[in-house]
């Protein structure tokens, strides 16, 4: 059982984790589970199962909070909201403390916010929060379906590679 302050986690968990958060009917939303399932078919995901859990959240919100409870360091994949006119597929990486910000000032980042981002707050309150970072890519196209854009899947060799060196940290 681990000790989190005013929270309690009851399971033995890997101290890292991978978490792709999306709506799979969503088109690009779906960048976050997608990865996941690229990432659990690479052998260095593999090799480090015990270290890193790869985590499919779906279309997590504020129920993301158990996922990290109990953790060190957690990397969220998920799409992001373009700035200043990015183009689709551009990948953004998006830090501990600008999260901790955004969730403290209700700043969008991903299309599941509120909820994530007062995951995150709470955890924080609680002081159960690991080193959080986002590593997200803006869509093409999250209307109904399942297909992925030219402009998300390009980008995806570069965020395994990302990843894959988180992970190796």
């Amino acid at each position: 059982m681990t000790n989190t302050s005013l929270l309690t986690v009851a399971v033995q968990r890997a101290p890292c984790a991978i978490i792709g958060v999306g709506n799979a009917l969503m088109c690009d939303d779906a960048f976050g589970p997608a990865m996941i399932r690229e990432l659990e078919g690479l052998p260095l995901f593999a090799q480090l199962g015990e270290r890193v859990e790869l985590v499919d959240a779906g279309t997590a919100g504020f129920d993301l909070m158990h996922q990290l409870l109990g953790r060190e360091r957690v990397l969220l994949l998920d799409a992001v909201a373009p700035r200043d006119g990015e183009p689709a597929g551009t990948m953004r990486l998006i830090e501990h403390d600008e999260l901790l910000a955004m969730s403290h000032h209700n700043a969008r980042g991903t299309p599941h916010e509120p909820s994530i981002l007062a995951a995150l707050h709470v955890a924080d309150l609680a002081g159960a929060l690991p080193q959080v970072t986002l590593l997200g890519v803006v869509p093409a196209d999250v209307s109904m379906g399942t297909h992925t854009s030219e402009a998300v899947r390009a980008a995806m060799p570069d965020v395994v590679a990302w990843a894959a060196t988180w992970a190796a940290e």
